[in-house]
């Protein structure tokens, strides 16, 4: 019997329309970083970003991707971009299964 592998995680993109025009499905096939294409397209330069980590309960169409239990929980990453001059340009939210999911921090320590 061959065990199909679960998705590991989901992601959806929200930009402004006359970005997401310049980008091709084959592109996005190619190179899944979006705004890595758009900066080699256009030299579009994200400025900064605000993440944000919660734990939320699957959704049942995004548990259906992920291969878990509807309301199972899941790990919601949000992030918001600007680009330069500070124009907010988009979101992106990704949604992990808690089970396979690992935050990591370098911390640098000063003394006191």
């Amino acid at each position: 019997m061959v065990r199909s592998r679960p998705n590991l995680y989901f992601f959806k993109n929200y930009m402004p329309v006359e970005l997401t025009r310049l980008i091709t499905k084959t592109e996005l096939q190619k190179e899944k970083l979006i705004l890595k294409l758009l900066k080699e397209k256009i030299g579009l330069k994200v400025s900064k970003g605000e993440m944000y980590l919660q734990a939320v309960p699957a959704e049942p169409d995004v548990a259906s991707i992920l291969h878990c239990q509807s309301f199972e929980p899941l790990i919601h990453m949000q992030t918001y971009f600007w680009s330069e001059p500070e124009l907010p340009m988009g979101i992106a939210n990704v949604y992990f299964r808690a089970c396979f999911f690992k935050y990591k921090v370098n911390v640098e320590i000063s003394t006191y």
